[in-house]
């Protein structure tokens, strides 16, 4: 079972990876349809959190490395290393936009969308928190 979800997780990150390195979500404007093509927008911050989350628990399960730097990846969305270049988590608000579209990103902040990046945050600096005791723990041992 282990298997199985960090092959597929594997699959996810690649084809939501842009050529560019950065993650690209796949797009609430035509999804990814059996045999259609991936649709580049509207990228939504839930798709950029679940995927983080999966990353996280992937580290937990093997505790490879690589996951963390996915993981970051994710992050990295919401502060504009994605398709369109721009922040989407707003400093002035701390609010963060609905996501990306063609045209830019959304001007409006919901509460779901703010939730995934808090959420996201958060789980980072678990993550952080979680690396700093191991590496405590290594350093008295």
């Amino acid at each position: 079972m282990v298997e199985a979800g960090l092959q597929s997780l594997e699959w996810l990150l690649k084809i939501q990876t842009n050529e560019k390195g950065h993650l690209t979500p796949i797009g609430n404007n035509g999804w990814y349809p059996k045999g259609g093509e991936i649709a580049r927008f509207d990228q939504q911050p839930l798709e950029a959190q679940s995927i983080l989350e999966a990353c996280i628990e992937a580290f937990k399960v093997t505790q490879d490395n690589k996951w963390i730097n996915e993981a970051r990846r994710c992050l990295e969305w919401f502060l504009g290393r994605n398709d369109l270049n721009l922040a989407i988590y707003d400093y002035k608000t701390g609010g963060c936009s609905d996501g990306l579209s063609a045209t830019g990103k959304g001007r409006n902040q919901g509460a779901e969308s703010t939730l995934a990046w808090l959420l996201s945050l958060l789980n980072m600096y678990h993550l952080d928190t979680i690396l700093e005791i191991d590496i405590i723990t290594k350093e008295d041992e």
